[in-house]
């Protein structure tokens, strides 16, 4: 949008400006329509006003999210073209990564059909799959392959037997070598991939970079071989179909759309489209497309959609999402890094727990294969034989735990080579690798690795050739963990709560462990509740599906509270709302994010009340969350226990619980445990001061100063949460 508005001058934005507020204001007539408003008196736009508008806008977004309809499925038709399946092929196979991940690519030749897969690490279970998927691929277009190029790779030479086997005929590269068919189109796609991170306006997910791949690749099979004399291209040749325009070439990777999402039911006013992302065509004869929801941050498949250009809260957003990812995709990638771990298998970054598989590698590897002929090899990361030794400490413990993996290590090479000498591996039936066109969730929050409230930066593995060191320090930190947790096991409750270890129980753990006093806090915190006014009982039946489908958990947690002493205080408990399962893009940082006051604050109005003197007040605030109002629509599912407790309490409940014998209720107050419980605490607390009179310090947030002009005398109160502190002379 801000590039068309470049087109024209101030006036003309501005009268296009006006003609979309008019829009607007008509209740968003259809585009012909609008056109014929012209007999409106004093109607301050053109025609030529309203075209502008569409040229710098597009389509109106409302609109398309209010009246768009599923259309009816066009007939289909596809044309095909000569397979030349008859003809015997070689695949040629090879390794490169991309910002540290790592990608297998074969290429059949004559025929020239590229294959790229996503690789977790160099392992030979991760390489395996990946070519028996290859295999399996052109032999599901009846072409036969006869010989596998590759390089020394050690990942590929341990299956080499199970390939012969399976009558296949492999041509290894000698030491240093590469496939030359293979490295070209590696450099193709290492270009490609740079040229469509150019063109996009936003910063990438790295989420989002294997299907970057996969549609550079896509694309390359789509172009014109040029040794043939005819203008085929591979893909047509390896499909047997003609590409078309309409279906496989309808939108660009990376372009925003207003999707139509099929699953709205049709007399409701909710929106009909969604906001997407489009990742890549999805082959089909229906001309579907694979898109990345900005909503649900998960990708869809769609047949239906109107390609907008970029507004700019669009663009914040992809670029708030990228920037929240533990792994950020620069804008200029680096192909050279290839991160190992201490035994020297390639590490697979995973930013999203749901998209990818996290099981274990099985065999070592040490070779690195990927080059690219422009100047860009990769590094080749040589084997150490000091970094895979063990490591020495002064812990038997440390000994005893590096000989069981080394040991554990040999007992499953051992196997595998067993397995792949003595069985034969079925290399379309055993393995599968993850469906790219699959529609699943992407996770982009950040998963932080230290406390967020710390500045500090989260701790990262040193490179390879420092392993060693690493190695030590990583160990030696497990066995002070286990050590500590060792110490924790052998406390009593007493002790616990003297070295600062608390436990906290469910319901149904207290009751067992302490009886009655421990059903008297779980009743008295749920009186309270009710008291408040906190929870709104609403029957679950009654409820949209889809709103339901939003409510949350939540959890009483029973906690053994000692005095100052180490003696028994009392028992606490407290009904928590499941926060981890809100969906945090829906909120703003300003609203999940609640200051309290610094320990350098602390410490000047410390210091200041005890150079003049004052009086110093501690207090703290019972239930204080459960005081402030709740700003959006929140419902909590309450468990079993606790749901019974209330309908033992509160008789008239009973109508209220579902057929699971549970409670669900809106929240009205913030409850414990909820991302802007903590934020809407501090403004109802900061507005109530600033309502008596009090001042917010401009540089410290939570401190707040009164001058009573009657006693002439400063009053200051500083908050920490829902602990206050309160000096006056």
């Amino acid at each position: 949008v801000k590039a068309n508005k470049l087109k024209y001058t101030k006036r003309e934005v501005k009268r296009a400006d006006e003609a979309m507020e008019l829009r607007r204001r008509l209740s968003f007539p259809a585009d012909e329509t609008l056109l014929k408003y012209q007999s409106i008196i004093n109607i301050p736009i053109t025609r030529k006003d309203i075209m502008r508008s569409i040229d710098i806008y597009g389509k109106d977004r409302n609109s398309i999210r209010g009246k768009r309809t599923k259309k009816k499925s066009k007939p289909i038709y596809m044309e095909s073209v000569y397979k030349p399946s008859d003809i015997q092929q070689h695949i040629n196979i090879d390794i490169f990564f991309i910002e540290g991940e790592g990608y297998l690519i074969s290429v059949l030749t004559p025929l020239d059909f590229v294959m790229i897969t996503r690789i977790k690490n160099r392992t030979t279970e991760a390489l395996r799959a990946a070519v028996y998927h290859h295999l399996a691929t052109a032999e599901s277009e009846n072409y036969e392959i006869t010989h596998i190029l590759c390089d020394g790779e050690k990942g590929f030479s341990a299956f080499f037997n199970a390939m012969r086997t399976a009558g296949y005929l492999i041509n290894p590269s000698g030491p240093g070598q590469h496939v030359p068919v293979v490295e070209r189109k590696i450099r193709v796609v290492k270009e490609r991939v740079r040229a469509t991170l150019q063109s996009i306006p936003y910063q990438l997910m790295f989420s989002l970079l294997r299907y970057l791949v996969e549609y550079v690749t896509l694309m390359l099979n789509f172009e014109p071989n040029s040794t043939r004399e005819d203008p085929t291209s591979p893909y047509e040749l390896f499909r047997g179909l003609k590409v078309d325009y309409k279906r496989q070439l309808r939108i660009s990777f990376g372009d925003y759309a207003e999707c139509h999402n099929p699953h709205i039911t049709s007399n409701t006013v909710r929106r009909r489209t969604d906001p997407c992302l489009a990742l890549l065509p999805t082959l089909n004869a229906q001309g579907s497309h694979l898109f990345y929801n900005l909503d649900t941050r998960s990708t869809c498949i769609r047949d239906t959609w109107e390609q907008l250009p970029f507004p700019a809260d669009i663009l914040r957003r992809c670029n708030n999402l990228a920037a929240h990812q533990r792994k950020k995709l620069r804008v200029q990638p680096t192909f050279a890094y290839e991160p190992v771990d201490e035994h020297n298998n390639y590490i697979e970054h995973v930013d999203d727990v749901d998209l990818f598989d996290n099981n274990p590698a099985d065999t070592n590897t040490d070779s690195s294969s990927d080059s690219d002929s422009d100047d860009e090899n990769d590094h080749n990361n040589n084997n150490d034989d000091d970094a895979n030794a063990a490591v020495t400490n002064d812990s038997n413990a440390a000994d005893d735990i590096l000989e069981n993996d080394r040991i554990r290590q040999e007992i499953l090479i051992d196997n595998e080579m067993h397995q792949e000498t003595d069985e034969y591996i079925n290399p379309v039936d055993q393995y599968k690798p993850d469906d790219l066109y699959a529609e699943m969730p992407i996770d982009p929050s950040p998963q932080h690795r230290y406390s967020t409230r710390s500045k500090g930066p989260a701790e990262k593995p040193a490179p390879y050739k420092d392993g060693r060191t690493w190695v030590n320090t990583t160990i030696s930190k497990s066995l002070k963990r286990l050590k500590k947790a060792i110490f924790h096991a052998s406390l009593t409750i007493k002790q616990k709560n003297k070295f600062g270890v608390y436990t906290n129980m469910t319901v149904r753990q207290a009751i067992d462990k302490y009886g009655d006093k421990a059903r008297k806090a779980v009743t008295d915190e749920l009186q309270q509740l009710i008291k408040l006014k906190v929870l709104k009982f609403v029957k679950a039946h009654e409820i949209d599906p889809i709103v339901l489908k939003s409510r949350l958990p939540s959890k009483t947690f029973v906690k053994i509270k000692f005095d100052a002493a180490g003696l028994f205080e009392k028992i606490k408990a407290r009904l928590v709302g499941g926060g981890h399962k809100q969906k945090r893009y829906l909120y703003s940082e300003s609203e999940t994010s609640s200051p309290t006051i610094s320990l350098v604050g602390l410490y000047i109005v410390a210091l200041i009340a005890a150079d003049e003197g004052r009086t110093v007040i501690t207090a703290d605030v019972a239930g204080a969350y459960l005081r402030a109002f709740m700003k959006r629509l929140v419902l909590i599912e309450i468990n079993k226990e606790e749901s019974d407790i209330l309908v033992e309490l509160y008789p008239e409940l009973e109508e209220y619980l579902d057929s699971r014998g549970k409670l669900t209720a809106e929240c009205l107050k913030a409850l414990y445990g909820l991302i802007e419980s903590g934020r809407l605490w501090f403004e109802l607390l900061s507005s109530t001061l600033i309502a008596n009179g009090y001042v917010q310090n401009q540089y410290e947030p939570c401190i707040f100063n009164k001058w009573h002009e009657d006693e002439q005398v400063q009053s200051t109160i500083g908050i920490y949460v829902d602990d206050i502190i309160v000096t006056c002379k």
